[in-house]
């Protein structure tokens, strides 16, 4: 059986065709064609108030109603909402990786869906929930490990990020406190470039040393403290 239904809408126009080799879909300037055997399951979405709302005249910007092509076009979409309802199949891409595709069916065409629901036959889950009922359902969630990968992914790239920036700040620190420069600066005859890394080294020497003795100090008084309510 061949069926055809195309909506000319500009830039939101589009065609389904349901023929023997499987699935064609075309939305504006991108389509997509899926084989009878690639597909393993399908669902219905609800027809609900979302997207009602999203296509509200006052409740859309001025500027992205003017984008869409004013009140005419807006109007001509809202009209063939009420004609259409979310299919939803799921399909195993050529690596056989499971996959989901989402596309209007025409409700005033009862063909489409028994074709649909035929092809598929076991695999038919009827009208579901929401969209990640339908997901769980047809197995194209993703799975825990692959969502715990994503995240450690996302971590060590922070991360990564984090340390190059870190280096990046001290780096003109480490240049101004290499050993290997105040040597060149010796055999250069540079000595007031020498003398500044040299007091620089020094300073640092010096609060190394003050922060040790407080420390010391510090862990010192606690000890005695501590040795004393023993005492007691």
């Amino acid at each position: 059986m061949n069926l055809d239904y195309k909506v000319e809408l500009g830039m939101f126009g589009g065609e389904l065709r349901l023929d023997d080799d499987g699935i064609f879909l075309q939305r504006g300037p991108r389509s997509q064609q899926l084989r009878w055997e690639q597909i393993y399951g399908a669902a219905l979405l609800p027809k609900g108030k979302k997207e009602e709302q999203e296509l509200s005249e006052t409740a859309m910007d001025p500027r992205a109603l003017q984008m869409l092509g004013g009140p005419e076009v807006l109007a001509k979409m809202r009209e063939l909402q009420d004609k259409f309802q979310t299919m939803v199949v799921a399909y195993r891409d050529e690596r056989g990786h499971r996959e989901i595709l989402e596309f209007p069916l025409p409700l005033e065409d009862p063909r489409f869906l028994q074709e649909i629901t035929a092809r598929v036959g076991s695999g038919w889950l009827g009208e579901v929930r929401d969209r990640d009922q339908a997901e769980k359902k047809l197995g194209t969630a993703p799975g825990f490990f692959k969502v715990a990968f994503v995240l450690i992914a996302l971590l060590a790239g922070v991360v990564l990020l984090g340390a190059f920036g870190f280096f990046s700040l001290l780096g003109p620190a480490f240049n101004f406190l290499s050993i290997q420069r105040m040597l060149l600066d010796l055999q250069d005859g540079e000595y007031t470039s020498f003398a500044m890394r040299l007091l620089t080294y020094v300073v640092l020497f010096v609060f190394a040393f003050l922060i040790r003795r407080w420390w010391r100090s510090r862990t010192a008084g606690m000890r005695a403290k501590y040795s004393s309510l023993l005492r007691r």
